[in-house]
């Protein structure tokens, strides 16, 4: 019997179907990465490609329709990139890779920094080797992700010092007050508003960062920027779901 699997913390944001197409993508994903496989990285990144069609086959009860809505969510919730690296023009099979976002959901690591030897001229066009597309059900993916398939562990949180904090800010040369930051977060217990764990503080730094940057108009001081409540900063954060967790 046949198991499907998915992350509670992810179907919390995006419903069950696209939590269950993003535990695929991710096994695959993170698969082709163990392997270092060649023609599955682009850009930095491992990724692997499928079809609507297959998706139904691989998991019959969700049609066409429904693959494509969930596919939708889980792209506009940033916890997946899509992309094209066919070698023919009209081969429009989608490639799918995981977003920073999805990967501290997940607990896994699948994109690397730079671009290595791997992304060499001759396979940054995918799997095709002759001058036939690939047929519609065709794809890095062949089987569904079930229980016999171990999960990657989460790394335990572990709640940052100032000094992390202020070091991490610096890295990024952003304005973030790491001991507003810290206070506001010890306080909660390192929780959001809605009672939830955070599992990557780090990912809450950048989003005071962007929600301070893009809320900033160019005339404000920093002293104006910060006139902002830690309360007010943190819900702006939690909003962004990044840090959704049960």
């Amino acid at each position: 019997m046949k198991k499907h699997v998915f992350d509670v913390d992810v179907a919390y944001e995006v419903g069950v179907n696209a939590a269950i197409l993003l535990e695929n993508i991710a096994h695959w994903v993170e698969h082709n990465r163990a392997n270092e496989d060649k023609k599955s990285f682009h850009d930095g990144r491992y990724w692997t490609y499928n079809s609507m069609k297959a998706f139904s086959e691989l998991f019959p009860y969700l049609k066409p329709n429904a693959v494509r809505t969930a596919l939708k969510k889980l792209k506009d919730a940033d916890l997946i990139i899509v992309g094209n690296f066919n070698k023919l023009a009209y081969d429009r099979t989608q490639w799918y890779a995981l977003t920073e976002k999805a990967e501290a959901l997940l607990g896994i690591h699948t994109s690397i920094c730079k671009k290595s030897q791997m992304d060499s001229e001759e396979n940054t066009n995918g799997f095709a080797t002759n001058d036939e597309p690939i047929p519609d059900i065709t794809s890095v993916v062949t089987s569904p992700v079930t229980s016999d398939v171990s999960k990657p562990k989460r790394k335990r949180f572990v709640a940052p010092s100032l000094d992390d904090v202020e070091t991490y800010c610096n890295e990024r040369h952003n304005s973030v007050d790491a001991s507003k930051f810290l206070d506001y977060y010890e306080m909660t217990g390192w929780k959001t508003k809605g009672g939830a764990t955070i599992k990557d503080w780090k990912a809450c730094v950048r989003t005071w960062e962007r929600n301070t940057r893009n809320e900033t108009p160019q005339h404000q001081t920093q002293a104006q920027t910060w006139n902002k409540t830690p309360e007010q900063l943190a819900a702006e954060a939690e909003a962004d779901a990044v840090i959704f967790g049960i």
